[in-house]
């Protein structure tokens, strides 16, 4: 009577199968079926309640289906093989031993070991709790959940645990294991009683145990939450020691990626080298997806990349692609990018398996990871069926198949309210109270990017995030929380909840949880300034923040921790204050630099173009001193900081010499787009080093460059632009070496290309000169100077300083006239292309607005490129005048008078000779003319790192130099 009460309810899930063409659609149904016949499928949640039936039904059914479900599931994996095998190893072969194994119904189970009860030994005990989560694998999504329902409430279940409890002491250690890792999924609670007497006896015995069973026992350890209690870091030790004698990638790959957030720098890399050596030593057949699956994640959880490990683990996965599932390649691909790991072919292989299986494809996880993974570069065919398959599934999407589905649509560019999204926000509002953090922040990016979206879904939003707030004892979900709070598009008011809870949480965040959390809370109070609500205690919170990242800053004292802080400040996109205190901090630790940590340290001053002196000042001293330990792949990392900063070291002639020679015996082994790259930056600083240019404008390299750039398409015409660039600046500073300019066309084609982002400062700008010149017909805008510079306006003065009028003075688009017909350089000249010859005397003036993105971060120090420029303009026969961002839009500079008395004086009255002296020390003249105009010119740093302000041709060029150079292999 017992086992038909408890069967009721998975008796409804078998008798709905012979219901489900009356309940649901055809294509639901098809998809239902299918999970009852394969139930190693993914399922999907049923659309509609199923009927009410009685129990006497119910029981009728309940064996009988399990018997059949079983005996159509395939034989068990890898892990269910070794623990029958552990089982038919320990248990004695007798009757009831057999009639435990052979049976098929859960429910006969729990009977057997009631009424056997005085005949069971330890082992029939545990066997008996094996072989339920044996059987509880054969089924998945709402039929596990039914199976689980049923063990759990049969009196029986709770009977056998009391009984596995008592008899502890007697068991195996790997059997134990064996046991926790079942009790985890059948008991309701990680903190049932006995998986807590479980956890108890396996700490005492941990020292006996082998590296299969504790690579098992990290992963039960992670299911209970417990991955930071002393007995994990004691098994991390245990394993570490026996770390030669695994021999297989499944126990090893199943162990690192639980471990690895516990583990030394060093000790990751000889377990990656363990790894790599375990894949190469294997057969491919028997190394399943999973593993490899896991050792990727282990290195995008820990931020630690090995090369030779991912690229083996992208070999073996190319041949196994087309068996992985779909959800599988996803995850592996997502994976993938966010280690910035480029590999084309697996890419390519990826998506196309995707959409090979996307015809079949039925369950919404799959559907909604395909989406986020290939719906941004899909052809259109691909994408219109994405959209009507999602539309089939979106009404009955779980909460985290609406954040990868809201992932897909943004990528695929949907802006519009059309079907699919109107849809997809319905189904939005009806899960809004069970939407997690994780999860938020992607559908909020995607709803604020949708034209005209009803204010309601963002209140619904709001509202599910302030409650999880309330309760959120968690510091990453409070970060989350204020994150996505701070994505909304407007906040009229907040509670004092987020300010309590980022108070409660602060003491517990690392410095770049200070960082991110300084970025929403800015984020938050100019929303709430501009809604017009008091937001006086964000600003008080902010301050609190700084001060306690500063504090937390001032304490380290490892130069490879604070290089590893700065780079996920950088990829939060950092808050200006944080950074500079980070690169501040690394001044009082110069003498702990060696020539790698000097490498990473001129990567991180690269990427957040900072001018750190007395850093690079010793990192160039370490370099000289110690160049044979740094390898020629790596001397352009060294070399970025100081060429792009426009920085010369007081060692500057030893420190470049030191460089080229290290490169120099290796010019016909080193990557050619690697050498245009590091040749292009040295003449940053006026460092032509003739061999190197003499190779690279040879025949024979050129043909070389050319094979090479054919293999990587994506990123060919950056390098072509490498080669433009340096050719245009060795035919102008290097006559006597006599290589010709020979990319005229080249710079056409790119021309015709190019698009321009107006600055609002530029109209200003505009329309001031016009006043100082006298007419609109002395000064040009929008110009292109011979060898294809971008100027912002251009005019002409005669011999004694009086402006001519220039519209029959031409530029370089007179001579592709054709080319650029029509487009929007071609739209923006303003008057004819007729030219004619300058008068006697006659100076053509240039005249550059400098946007943020063209200084160093912290200073005003241009960069690398704006001193080259000024280099070739003055060349070329123009006198070159910048207009800085920062004294543009200074108070100074508020009033119109105050403007056209500015660029008066930079037009008309230049001090030559403290604009030569400003040029020497590397200074801007712009901001010195400034000051002395003003007096009280104050910088203006962007607001947000990372975060470009809209400007010309030219910052677009100078953004692919600074975001290029650092993804060389």
């Amino acid at each position: 009577m017992a086992s038909s009460v408890v069967g009721c309810r998975v008796g409804a899930c078998v008798v709905a199968r012979s219901q489900l063409q009356q309940l649901c659609t055809a294509s639901v149904c098809v998809r239902c079926l299918s999970v009852v016949t394969d139930p190693m499928r993914n399922s999907i949640k049923l659309p509609k309640p199923l009927p009410t039936i009685s129990r006497a039904t119910q029981a009728g059914v309940h064996s009988e289906i399990l018997r059949t479900n079983t005996r159509k599931i395939p034989s068990p994996g890898n892990s269910c093989q070794g623990a029958v095998k552990r089982f038919q190893a320990t248990v004695s072969a007798d009757a009831l031993s057999d009639e435990i194994t052979s049976t098929t119904d859960p429910i006969q189970v729990l009977n057997l070991t009631s009424r056997h009860r005085s005949r069971l030994t330890h082992l029939h005990v545990y066997q008996a709790f094996n072989h339920l989560w044996h059987l509880a694998k054969f089924h998945d999504g709402p039929y596990l959940a039914c199976f689980l329902e049923v063990v759990r409430g049969h009196p029986e279940f709770d009977a056998l645990c009391v009984l596995a409890e008592n008899k502890l002491k007697d068991v195996d250690g790997k059997l134990l294991v064996d046991t926790l890792y079942a009790a985890l999924r059948l008991t309701p609670e990680v903190h049932h009683p006995f998986v807590r007497e479980l956890r108890t006896e396996i700490n005492h015995r941990l020292d006996e145990f082998e590296t299969d069973t504790l690579s098992k026992l990290v992963v039960c350890l992670q299911d209970m939450n417990d991955n930071r209690s002393p007995m994990f870091c004691k098994i991390v030790q245990l394993f570490s020691d026996k770390l030669h004698k695994v021999d297989s990638i499944r126990e090893l790959s199943a162990w690192m990626r639980e471990v690895i957030h516990l583990v030394s720098p060093p000790n990751r890399q000889a377990i990656f080298q363990k790894a790599s050596q375990l894949l190469a030593e294997a057969n491919p057949a028997d190394i399943g997806d999973n593993s490899l699956r896991r050792v990727i994640q282990t290195m995008a959880r820990s931020r630690s990349i090995s090369q030779p490990l991912l690229n083996q683990c992208s070999q073996l996965l190319l041949g196994m692609i087309e068996n992985i599932p779909v959800k599988e390649s996803c995850m592996v691909q997502s994976m993938l990018e966010s280690l910035d790991y480029e590999n084309k072919e697996l890419r390519e292989a990826i998506r196309k398996t995707i959409a090979k299986k996307l015809p079949d494809c039925q369950d919404p996880d799959e559907l909604s990871y395909a989406m986020e993974t290939i719906g941004g570069v899909a052809s259109a065919n691909i994408k219109l069926l994405l959209a009507d398959k999602a539309e089939e599934i979106v009404s009955i999407l779980s909460p985290s198949a609406i954040s990868h589905m809201s992932v897909g649509l943004r990528l695929m560019g949907y802006r519009t309210q059309n079907p699919l999204v109107r849809k997809l926000v319905k189904r939005i509002k009806a899960e809004s109270s069970n939407l997690q953090v994780e999860g938020i922040a992607d559908i909020v990016g995607f709803l604020t990017r949708v034209d005209n979206l009803d204010s309601e879904v963002f209140t619904l939003i709001q509202e599910r995030l302030l409650e999880i707030l309330r309760s959120a004892f968690s510091p990453s979900r409070v970060l989350g929380c204020v994150s996505s709070l701070s994505q909304l598009p407007s906040l009229d008011s907040l509670d004092h909840i987020v300010l309590e809870r980022v108070r409660a949480m602060m003491p517990q965040l690392h410095i770049a949880g200070i960082n991110h959390m300084l970025l929403a809370t800015s984020r938050i109070a100019r929303k709430l300034d501009k809604s017009g609500t008091p937001c006086q205690d964000f600003l008080n919170l902010k301050q609190e923040l700084f001060e306690r990242a500063q504090v937390s800053i001032d304490k380290i004292t490892s130069i490879h921790y604070l290089n590893n802080i700065a780079e996920i400040i950088l990829q939060d996109g950092g808050h200006v204050l944080v950074l500079d205190a980070a690169m501040k901090q690394s001044g009082s630790i110069l003498h702990r630099l060696t020539p790698q940590l000097a490498v990473e340290c001129a990567r991180i001053l690269f990427r957040a173009r900072y001018l750190q002196r007395d850093l690079m000042d010793r990192i160039s001293e370490v370099a000289t001193h110690k160049m044979n330990k740094i390898t020629p792949m790596q001397v352009l990392y060294i070399l970025s900081p100081f060429c792009t900063l426009n920085y010369l070291p007081p060692n500057a002639p030893q420190f470049f010499q030191a460089c080229v020679a290290r490169c120099e015996p290796f010019l016909d082994s080193l990557p050619s787009g690697y050498l245009v790259d590091l040749t292009h930056i040295l003449t940053f600083l006026q460092q032509f080093h003739e061999p190197f240019i003499r190779h690279i404008f040879s025949l024979d390299f050129l043909t070389k460059l050319d094979e090479e750039l054919e293999t990587i398409p994506d990123r060919s015409m950056m390098y072509r632009r490498k080669l433009m660039y340096l050719n245009r600046t060795v035919a102008l500073e290097c006559p006597e070496l006599q290589v010709p300019w020979f990319h005229e066309q080249f710079s056409q084609d790119l021309l015709k290309k190019r698009s321009l982002t107006l600055d609002s400062s530029l109209m200003l700008i505009q329309s001031a000169l016009v006043e100082v010149l006298g007419g609109a017909q002395y000064v040009r805008s929008f110009v292109v100077s011979p060898y294809y510079y971008d100027i912002s306006f251009e005019c002409v003065l005669d011999s004694d300083g009086n402006p001519l009028a220039c519209a029959d003075y031409g530029s370089v688009l007179n001579r592709s006239e054709a080319k650029v017909a029509g487009t929007m350089l071609a739209d923006l000249m303003q008057w004819g292309t007729q030219t004619k010859q300058l008068p006697h005397g006659a100076q053509r003036v240039a005249i550059d607005f400098l946007s943020s993105s063209l200084f160093c971060i912290n200073s005003r120090r241009t960069l690398g490129m704006v001193a080259l420029k000024r280099r070739h303009m003055e060349l070329m026969g123009y006198r070159y005048v910048q207009i800085p961002h920062f004294v543009w839009s200074s108070q100074a500079l508020t009033e119109r008078e105050e403007r056209t008395e500015y660029l008066r004086q930079l037009i008309f009255s230049p001090n030559e000779e403290q604009e030569q002296e400003q040029q020497e020390q590397g200074l801007d003249v712009g901001s010195s003319l400034g000051e002395m105009l003003t007096g009280r010119v104050q910088p203006k740093l962007p607001k947000n790192l990372g975060i470009q302000e809209e400007g010309l041709l030219e910052d677009e060029m100078v953004l692919k130099v600074l975001n290029t150079f650092d993804k060389i292999r």
